[in-house]
């Protein structure tokens, strides 16, 4: 008799790892059709919403682990946010300087907090290395998916040619410009080692055999010689 169970989330019980899950899943995936750039916008949308709901229940749950280099890590985050305050200080579009300049919100005051605050929430998470797999799961699966939709936008197959088709020619695939989605791919690439070596199926390996081989080809047909640089030293 054969028994059918749903697969759960491991750590299903901590709540805050699974809003970072559903971060590190959702956010580089997710695109919306009902706005010019139909990909930026969404992002940093849902990245606001789950680093404040990740706030919430960091905020209420019990004392988490501390971070094991903790006075470098503050050190790290307050220097940040020292340089982060005097570019907006200093900065003739201060509203640009505390959101950013639409459509890149990213070179913002408000993502630079986010993102800091982003560290402060994963960091103890990961320090138990079933958890940081787990992690490195997700950020090769999102990069092998952006890596066959980029190929498959240059091969014609739903390529976004959004306003500026004559200057911007290239397939974005899902992070809405193709640096930015081999820079993503490029960062993602040096995880596939030690999940290779800690997969105990042959079909696992094989998957990210295929998965690597995905995210090498894709930035030769995207054509981004900047991550070509970093595919390089990744």
């Amino acid at each position: 008799m054969f028994n059918f169970s749903i697969p759960r989330l491991p750590f299903r019980d901590d709540r805050l790892f699974g809003i970072l899950v559903l971060l590190f899943l959702a956010v580089p995936l997710v695109f919306i059709l009902g706005v010019y750039e139909k990909y930026e916008t969404v992002k940093f949308f849902l990245f606001l919403l789950l680093i404040g709901a990740g706030l919430i229940v960091w905020s209420i749950r019990p004392k988490m682990a501390r971070i094991k280099t903790a006075g470098l890590f503050w050190a790290f985050f307050l220097l940040v946010l020292f340089f982060g305050f005097l570019s907006v200080v200093f900065s003739l579009e201060r509203v640009s300087g505390i959101l950013g300049s639409y459509p890149r919100f990213s070179n913002g005051f408000l993502f630079l907090l986010a993102w800091l605050v982003l560290l402060l929430l994963f960091l103890p998470l990961v320090q138990e290395n079933k958890r940081r797999l787990f992690f490195f799961q997700l950020v090769f699966l999102d990069a092998g998916l952006i890596a066959i939709v980029g190929i498959a936008q240059s091969l014609g197959f739903g390529f976004y040619e959004g306003l500026n088709m004559p200057v911007f020619a290239r397939a974005p695939s899902l992070l809405g410009n193709p640096n930015f989605s081999v820079m993503f791919m490029a960062a993602a690439l040096p995880l596939a080692a030690p999940l290779f070596f800690d997969a105990k199926k042959f079909a696992s390996k094989i998957y990210y055999v295929l998965g690597v081989f995905a995210i090498i080809w894709a930035p030769i047909i995207l054509y981004s010689r900047g991550g070509w640089q970093g595919f390089l030293i990744s």
